[in-house]
Formats: C-alpha cells, sequence, structure tokens
C-alpha cells in the first residue's frame, strides 16, 4: 500500500481545526458586548480601517450601535474588524 495519499491527508485536519477555533473565539468575543452598558466609550474599527469612537448604545447578534461625534452609526457584525472599550479603568470587561 502507498501512504503518500494518507501523508498528503493528514495536514488538512490541523488547518480545520483552526478554522473552527477562530469561529468560537470570534463568537465568544461578540457576546462580550452584551456586558457594556449604554453610555459606556467604545471604539468600533470596521475591516476597512473606518473607526469611529463614542457612546456604546447597543449590539445585537448582527451589528453594534454607537453615538459618535458626527452622529449615531451602526456597524454591522460582519464589517466589525476590532471593538474596544476607551477610558476608565484597564482590564477585563465586567
Amino acid at each position: 500500500m502507498n501512504s503518500r495519499p494518507l501523508a498528503n491527508f493528514v495536514p488538512a485536519f490541523p488547518a480545520i481545526g483552526l478554522i473552527g477555533s477562530q469561529a468560537i473565539a470570534q463568537s465568544t468575543s461578540w457576546e462580550n458586548l452584551q456586558q457594556l452598558r449604554p453610555g459606556q466609550t467604545i471604539q468600533v474599527v470596521r475591516k476597512d480601517l473606518k473607526s469611529w469612537t463614542g457612546a456604546f448604545v447597543s449590539a445585537s447578534n448582527d451589528s453594534v450601535s454607537l453615538k459618535a461625534a458626527d452622529g449615531d452609526k451602526t456597524v454591522a457584525r460582519t464589517g466589525v474588524l476590532r471593538v474596544s472599550r476607551h477610558g476608565g479603568k484597564r482590564g477585563p470587561m465586567p
């Protein structure tokens, strides 16, 4: 039996595991937005690197909303690169 086909197949499994782990981590991270209180200062950075800083309004499974200096913004989850909390004590979100 030739072992080459199996040797070529096995490395695909670790890559699949990483993709699954990233999806779980992104889901868990997005769920952390539910811990924010309205009015907390956040920064939302989109994947195109446009960003806004303002007061957190709300988050759903599909988007995050904030009051920025140039008006109310709602950013679709699929377009979000990062959401950061600004000001106050450093450390994990409550």
